[in-house]
């Protein structure tokens, strides 16, 4: 059981049933987040914690103290454009993680959003 609690800990930030909720609320609007490259030493997958009230870089702040081993941090805001993708969720960050797009995609099974883009400010025209 200890080793099924360890992946699933590593899998997000947040539980899949929370994300999903927040992910629901993302399609009204926007909602802060923050995304961290989990510990390498167990893989390093993908971390997402999202926030309706705090702000970006308290979201940030708090992943740090969820998961103190996690590197490669950033923050920002996440949305969904329900007329152009409904299962494209855009992450516009402070700066770009490479390689994070991909592990993302493993956080988000199971709450029924399987695209993600990753912009930052030098990428918006």
């Amino acid at each position: 059981m200890a080793g099924k609690d360890d992946k699933d800990a590593d899998a997000a930030g947040m539980d899949v049933a929370a994300l999903k909720r927040m992910l629901a609320i993302a399609r009204r609007g926007k909602v802060n987040a923050a995304l961290a490259q989990g510990d390498p030493k167990k893989g390093g997958g993908g971390l997402i914690l999202l926030d309706k009230v705090m702000p970006p870089k308290q979201v940030l702040k708090t992943l740090k103290d969820q998961d103190p081993k996690a590197t490669k941090f950033c923050f920002g805001t996440v949305s969904i454009d329900m007329d152009a993708d409904p299962k494209l969720v855009t992450f516009r960050m402070n700066k770009k993680i490479p390689g994070l797009d991909r592990r993302l995609r493993k956080a988000l099974k199971g709450t029924g959003y399987n695209k993600i883009a990753i912009e930052t400010g030098r990428d918006r025209t």
